[in-house]
């Protein structure tokens, strides 16, 4: 449940199968689908998830 509601609100499927320290999936925005494709060994944390709130559209 937890799960679909992340999806839901963020619109991002995530790519679980991806070599780890990479983040991919893929955010279905409002006008276009955009690949998401982050090394969490080159990115800070901070970055990552203020990358990742930056595509939740604030629109409801």
């Amino acid at each position: 449940y937890v799960a679909q509601l992340y999806h839901r609100i963020s619109k991002i499927e995530w790519d679980y199968e991806c070599e780890p320290g990479m983040i991919k999936g893929i955010h279905h925005g409002p006008s276009v689908a955009q690949p998401i494709h982050l090394d969490s060994t080159q990115l800070s944390k901070k970055f990552i998830s203020d990358h990742l709130w930056s595509l939740v559209d604030t629109k409801w």
